[in-house]
């Protein structure tokens, strides 16, 4: 028998009415503590106030009947048994069928309690049976509450397939998303016909992939509503099969995401539209997040940086970075995403070429509907071009001032030069000097025309004339050569001149000579730490295509020569070999001069280890211009 001691609860008058049962009970080894009551509120309380295995109501009450009894205890304890003991026979079946009706589990005659071990045995088994179905079924009713609350919190509506009715069961959410009366009833064809006409195959499609699969079906699609309205629906379900194959059912719930697919439209249209002015934007734009990792970038800054986009996102733009910038940058771009701050900074760029671009950059930072940062957008500028122009601005101020100042010098030396060679003039004169004196006279009076020249030509150059003058192209060429002659002397350069009869040319000889000194320069520079030849020629030249008769002057030298691609940008703004010696700007000037008197000018270039150099000649019509 069973060893686990049970609970019993009796509902009778008198403790000797239940010793008998009591008795049977322990001599089937059905080990029991026991409570005793004769009153509803003894029953009520003891029901509530502990648990009992087993309920044993004798029949001979008159202030608790049994069948009160009864309800009392499936009001308070459904799952108990409850056992009835009939003391009267003649009426024991009539009255314990009533009672077995209304709940009881089954009957005995006190009088017979042989039964009484095999039904309470029974009935006990039968209660844990019957309690765990409650229990279960009290899981399924809260299961169920828990989803119906979660849903109506998610705005979700849950939706069946029911097979053998061949109807999709909605609840009220279903029904007025859908905009149709709720209670109608919702038949396949119904409901493929509040699909929009577009959607209908694709969802027709995915149905059947889970059928056939008995798996989840996740799909979007957009309802038609009775009123003309259209929604969009997230429809989630799970397809159940029976052995065979056959659909056995389908659940699933259903959202409304009409909200998030208008917000997705019209974000897409706004990335659409910034997109299209990106790509037109002279400016570079990029995207990133707080961490510095690049995830859009516009054609003009892959343009800026020589790059393709694939090749810049994530950390590649800072493969392009100068090395002596970047930790600047980086840190600066840091420092400001951390504190949600915007951020200028001027940096450089290296480029494989060599050549260094100067970049202006920008950067803000983008917050979230919740005010949290999310990421950076930004602009990128080169300005390259602006700072050489800021730099040769700087540059010809001073120059201007320098040329200002030599020039109020020369004019100063000018006025003691004139005394001097006056008194030495006299000196040279006078029948008291020696001869030899007056040899050094003569050679002081020489050095002194030698100085009087270097002023003059000084004052030259500060003062530019709007007139033409009619110049010899020879003169021009020895004044500008002149200007040179240490270079020659410590560089140890030869010049060789070719200067055949050529006519005056009518010019303006200042801006001329400003071409000159510039090819001159460069020549000097190209031949710097070797020893090198300097050719100069003059021709005169005339073409059939016009008939005009000009004057060919050419400068070569024996220098290192130049590559191709930077012959083919020698007469560019801005453009230089020099690094940051150079402006960029004397031949791009000098093509210029060249161009406004009419002429033309023309480089021939080789870049060798031996025997290279460079030939740059210009042509000047021998007629003014105009």
């Amino acid at each position: 028998m069973s060893s686990a001691v049970l609970h019993v609860l009796f509902v009778d008058n008198r403790e000797t009415d239940i010793l008998p049962i009591r008795h049977v009970l322990e001599s089937a080894g059905l080990t029991h503590t026991y409570s005793l009551v004769s009153t509803g509120t003894e029953l009520r309380a003891a029901l509530t106030s502990s648990d009992w295995d087993l309920v044993i109501c004798g029949d001979a009450i008159q202030e608790l009947p049994a069948l009160v009894s009864l309800q009392i205890v499936r009001e308070l304890a459904p799952a108990i048994p409850f056992l009835l003991i009939c003391v009267c026979e003649m009426t024991c079946d009539e009255h314990a069928d009533t009672l077995v009706k209304a709940g009881a589990q089954d009957y005995l005659q006190k009088d017979d309690l042989s039964r009484l071990p095999f039904v309470v045995l029974r009935e006990l088994r039968t209660a844990t049976e019957r309690r765990t179905k409650m229990q279960m079924e009290f899981a399924l009713r809260r299961s169920e509450e828990r989803i119906r609350l979660a849903a109506g919190a998610a705005n979700l509506g849950i939706w069946s397939y029911n097979v053998a009715a061949n109807v999709i069961d909605w609840d009220a959410q279903c029904y007025a998303v859908a905009g149709v009366p709720q209670g109608t009833i919702i038949t396949p064809e119904l409901f493929e016909s509040l699909i929009h006409s577009d959607d209908r195959a694709r969802r027709r499609e995915v149905l059947a992939e889970a059928i056939r699969k008995g798996s989840e079906a996740k799909m979007e699609y957009r309802l038609v509503r009775p009123d003309g309205g259209v929604r969009w629906i997230l429809s989630h379900g799970r397809v159940y099969l029976h052995q065979d194959g056959t659909v056995k059912e389908i659940l699933g719930v259903a959202s409304d995401i009409t909200d998030r697919k208008v917000a997705e439209q019209a974000l897409r249209a706004s990335e659409a539209r910034f997109r299209s002015l990106s790509a037109s934007s002279p400016v570079g734009i990029f995207q990133a997040d707080l961490q510095a990792n690049v995830s859009y970038t516009n054609p003009r800054l892959q343009e800026i940086w020589h790059m393709k986009e694939p090749e810049i996102l994530g950390r590649g733009w800072t493969a392009r970075i100068h090395p002596n910038d970047l930790s600047r940058l980086v840190e600066g771009w840091s420092e400001a995403s951390s504190r949600g701050s915007s951020f200028e900074i001027e940096y450089r760029l290296l480029l494989p070429d060599g050549e260094i671009r100067w970049i202006f950059g920008r950067s803000t930072v983008v917050f979230n509907e919740a005010g949290l940062p999310m990421g950076t957008i930004g602009t990128v500028d080169d300005i390259t071009d602006r700072r050489r122009v800021e730099e040769s601005l700087r540059r010809s101020e001073k120059l201007a001032a320098v040329g200002k100042l030599a020039s109020m010098i020369a004019h100063e030396i000018n006025n003691p030069l004139e005394a001097v060679t006056n008194f030495i003039y006299l000196a040279e004169t006078s029948s008291e000097i020696n001869q030899e004196t007056q040899s050094y006279l003569r050679d002081a009076q020489h050095e002194l025309q030698r100085v009087s020249q270097i002023a003059t030509q000084t004052l030259q150059f500060h003062r530019q004339s709007n007139r033409q003058t009619l110049t010899a192209p020879s003169q021009l060429l020895e004044s500008a050569l002149a200007l040179f002659a240490r270079r020659l002397n410590e560089q140890q350069v030869t010049v060789e001149r070719d200067f055949a009869d050529v006519p005056a040319i009518l010019i303006h000889a200042s801006d001329i000579r400003q071409v000159l000194v510039n090819l001159l320069s460069n020549a000097l520079d190209a031949m710097a730490g070797a020893p090198g030849k300097l050719r100069l020629q003059l021709r005169r030249v005339s073409t059939s295509a016009d008939g005009i008769d000009r004057v060919r002057i050419t400068v070569a030298d024996t220098g290192s020569g130049m590559e191709s691609a930077v012959k083919a940008r020698v007469f560019d703004a801005f453009f230089t070999t020099k690094g940051e010696k150079g402006s960029g700007l004397g031949l791009w000037v000098s093509g210029e001069i060249i161009a406004r008197h009419g002429g033309r000018i023309q480089i021939r270039s080789r870049k060798a280890d031996s025997g290279g150099g460079t030939v740059i000649s210009f042509t000047l019509p021998v007629n003014s211009f105009e």
